[in-house]
């Protein structure tokens, strides 16, 4: 099912669809974590795919940015982008948490942007 919506998709839905894995991903690896920012060591590696996969699904969004198409904005998202693969970095080897809501809760704030550009009317 999941490979017939790809294929399908416009290229507005595939970029939420990724951040959709991203988001997933993020939420599995911050719920192996506890708050002393340990790790039970039967979920080590489970950890460290779940971040691996995250990492891939953003390193997937910076190479598809149209750089000539987007100028400004696209140039701050691979900035962007840039920034949110170092924290994930960051947090693999750190287990903190907070490098990962952080990632997390701008993924979700883009998306409800991209679903509701409408959002921006209000401003």
């Amino acid at each position: 099912y999941k490979q017939v919506g790809v294929k399908t998709a416009s290229q507005g839905k595939l970029v939420v669809m990724l951040y959709e894995g991203a988001i997933s991903n993020l939420e599995k690896a911050m719920a192996l974590v506890d708050d002393e920012k340990k790790i039970q060591p039967k979920n080590i590696e489970a950890y460290g795919n779940y971040l691996q996969k995250v990492m891939d699904i953003i390193t997937e969004l910076q190479v598809s940015l149209d750089m000539a198409k987007g100028g400004e904005i696209a140039s701050n998202l691979f900035s962007l982008y840039i920034f949110f693969n170092k924290q994930i970095l960051d947090a693999t080897i750190s287990h903190d948490k907070s490098k990962l809501s952080f990632v997390h809760n701008m993924s979700i704030q883009y998306i409800l942007l991209i679903e509701n550009p409408c959002v921006l009317c209000y401003y």
